[in-house]
Parts: structure tokens; C-alpha cells; sequence
């Protein structure tokens, strides 16, 4: 082996342990970012798609025609004629 082509070698290394260093940051912050999406993920899905939920089958129930024990007390909707809904 002769000296041209150890120091050849010698950069090819240098630059492949910046290469690796630079994808080894990389992937630190990108599992940093994985954490705080998981953390705000998990949130969204435990407390507040409950909310949703329940807001959506309120919802469902208003538009069926007929009171149910989910519906809002003061809220009434008219089941025997095809009118709108009328409010009291």
C-alpha cells in the first residue's frame, strides 16, 4: 500500500464518521419529534375524541325525530307533523 493511497483511504473515513455523525444527530431529533407526536397523539385519542364522540351521537339523536333521555331538555322536536323543529 503506498502513502497516496492510505491518505486517500484516510479521507474516504473522515468523510463517512461526518456522514455518520450527521445521520446519528438526524435520527435523535427525528425520535424526539416521534415523541412529542406520540405524546400529542395519545391526548387527542384518550381525552378528547370522548368529547367528540359524545357531542356526535348528541347530534344523531337531535336529527332522529324523536326525544330521547340524550337529548338536551329544553330542546323539543315536532315527530308528528313535517314541519320543522320547534324550540320552547
Amino acid at each position: 500500500m503506498t502513502v497516496v493511497d492510505a491518505a486517500s483511504l484516510r479521507r474516504q473515513i473522515i468523510k463517512l464518521n461526518r456522514r455518520l455523525q450527521l445521520l446519528e444527530e438526524e435520527n435523535k431529533e427525528r425520535a424526539k419529534r416521534e415523541m412529542i407526536m406520540y405524546s400529542i397523539t395519545k391526548k387527542v385519542n384518550y381525552e378528547l375524541m370522548p368529547l367528540s364522540w359524545s357531542k356526535l351521537r348528541y347530534a344523531l339523536n337531535t336529527t332522529s325525530g324523536k326525544v330521547t333521555s340524550t337529548q338536551h331538555p329544553g330542546r323539543r322536536r315536532l315527530a308528528s307533523c313535517g314541519t320543522k323543529s320547534a324550540r320552547y
